[in-house]
């Protein structure tokens, strides 16, 4: 976990949303990645689906039967997928998500193809989850400064529409009118 909490720090340093994973088969490292969506302009480009990438290259084979996964941060919906793809037998992670967007969380489903799996949450989670709260409270700060003072709840696009009847920001386009 070390070696991810390491990686998570990289991402941090590059701006990223600091999470951290490693590939481990037979007590070696296959793969070790951080968070690089920022960088490759890629929404999928998440440390656990770069991690799993690198290690089937590094093997020439998508199977990592037996293979564990440590990340700093509990999986998202998409890397859970891509676990279950490769077959990774073992997920170790840090801290849960607290995303405002709604995870997939491992324990709340009773799913046949999922029981190969063992998840072991928790491990180092202070450091993983410590991470985290100061990227987003820096970015919030950061947000602050930039609309003057203002802080926003809820979800806001630059493009968006402040005065939103809906109250979210989000300009929504009048339907279309039905031809008569």
């Amino acid at each position: 976990m070390q070696i991810a909490l390491n990686e998570a720090e990289l991402a941090l340093q590059e701006g990223e949303i600091p999470v951290g994973a490693v590939v481990v088969r037979n007590g070696s490292i296959l793969a070790q990645e951080h968070n690089r969506k920022e960088q490759h302009s890629d929404a999928s480009a998440h440390a656990e689906v770069l991690a799993i990438r690198m290690a089937g290259k590094k093997l020439n084979t998508w199977r990592l039967d037996g293979a564990s996964l440590y990340v700093t941060t509990e999986p998202c919906m998409m890397c859970w997928g891509a676990i279950l793809e490769a077959r990774i037998g073992r997920v170790v992670y840090g801290t849960p998500s607290n995303s405002s967007i709604k995870h997939f969380s491992f324990e709340q489903y009773s799913l046949p193809s999922l029981h190969h799996i063992q998840v072991i949450g928790g491990v180092a989670e202070e450091e993983a989850r410590n991470l985290i709260q100061d990227f987003f409270r820096k970015l919030r700060k950061n947000t602050k400064q930039r609309r003057g003072g203002r802080v926003d709840e809820g979800v806001r696009l630059e493009t968006g529409n402040p005065s939103a009847k809906d109250g979210s920001g989000v300009r929504i386009p009048p339907s279309p009118k039905k031809a008569r």
